[in-house]
């Protein structure tokens, strides 16, 4: 085991940094974590501020304000839950990097495909549940504490050989009362 995987989520949830911070994602699996006071609000008419380099074709696929406090659950394709601590996402002081790519960090296999990320409250975390869905249409229902354990990554739905993760939302009462729409 590496020191990482083996502590326990809260022993240094003390010494982390009480801060908001605002978390993308890109299309080409990129993340990256910028306090939210890099961003300023704009005045009546003003022509903003560049939040992204145009020069790359990146576009962000999901916004996320959570404190470096908080954990991100990200789901896999794969059928995989993987845990990241929003604090071990390297903070940027530019609107404009590229940030780390997602599946490093994650250790996860270069073609999994990160489908969800749900942002959790340390405190919460023994609250709620989560709703995965798969391309062929199951549907599963995991109380959020049984995703908490002290792996990086545990298997959240055992799926078939044609079968692969699409989706997966957060229902913080835990009492099935999500709506959920498809395109």
């Amino acid at each position: 085991f590496n020191k990482k995987e083996s502590d326990n989520d809260d022993d240094n949830i003390d010494e982390i940094e009480d801060k908001e911070m605002i978390i993308t994602v890109t299309n080409t699996g990129y993340i990256k974590s910028i306090s939210s006071d890099v961003y300023s609000s704009q005045s009546r008419g003003g022509k903003g501020v560049k939040g992204v380099d145009n020069n790359n074709i990146d576009i962000i696929t999901q916004l996320i304000t959570a404190n470096k406090r908080s954990l991100l659950l990200c789901f896999g394709s794969d059928g995989r839950m993987y845990k990241l601590p929003v604090a071990d996402i390297n903070e940027s002081n530019s609107r404009t990097a590229k940030g780390q790519y997602l599946n490093a960090i994650l250790e996860a296999n270069g073609e999994v495909k990160i489908v969800a990320i749900i942002e959790v409250d340390r405190k919460d975390k023994n609250t709620g549940s989560v709703l995965i869905f798969t391309r062929t249409g199951g549907v599963k229902r995991i109380k959020t504490e049984d995703l908490m354990t002290n792996r990086k990554s545990v298997i959240a739905i055992k799926l078939k050989d044609d079968e692969d993760v699409v989706n997966a939302i957060y229902d913080k009462t835990g009492q099935g009362k999500s709506f959920i729409a498809t395109n």
